[in-house]
């Protein structure tokens, strides 16, 4: 498998979901990070026309070689990374509320351990801005693994993370932690 067979899986998977495909972006400053692809789909979330409105966006970046995903705080300094590109993809005045589901294509080898960490990195994030992630994805390619966070929304609003997580689990190989009895 190589990072194009991650995006057509991706982006098939996501063909139903009415999203606007399209395609990504290098971000040098301050921090580097290289957004493949992103796509976004509309929600309503109130009947108040202002503050009902958000988008549905899912992201593929590609995994920054600066950040070391096995020391304490790596996964939530790459979710803060990725929530600054999509915030600076989307302003404001297309969205004040923006949901995101990122697919991270990394080289780093997936472990056991590693969806306790991202479940960690995805609760060390509170409030403070206007993109709420529901789903971080990291594969590998090469080792063609997977491991995943994922966090529920409103019922039947965000179908992309749970599609994402069916497909990605039917194609790739994802490592659990042992049952210790």
């Amino acid at each position: 498998m190589v990072e194009d067979d991650v995006l057509g899986l991706v982006e098939s998977t996501l063909r139903d979901h009415a999203l606007a495909w399209i395609d990504g972006f290098e971000i040098v400053e301050p921090e580097p990070l290289t957004v493949l692809r992103t796509a976004a789909r509309p929600v309503r979330l109130h009947w108040i026309p202002y503050f009902g409105r958000a988008l549905s966006v899912v992201l593929i970046a590609r995994h920054p070689v600066d950040i070391d995903l096995r020391r304490e705080g790596g996964d939530a300094e790459l979710l803060r990374r990725l929530v600054l590109a999509v915030e600076h993809r989307y302003p404001v005045r297309k969205a004040p509320a923006l949901v995101l589901s990122a697919v991270v294509v990394t080289p780093t080898p997936i472990e056991p351990e590693d969806e306790a960490r991202m479940e960690a990195g995805m609760a060390s994030r509170r409030g403070g801005g206007r993109t709420v992630p529901l789903g971080l994805f990291r594969i590998n390619p090469g080792q063609e693994a997977v491991s995943f966070a994922l966090r529920r929304g409103p019922a039947g609003l965000f179908p992309e993370v749970d599609a994402l997580a069916d497909a990605v689990c039917l194609k790739l190989q994802r490592f659990v932690p042992p049952i210790v009895s």
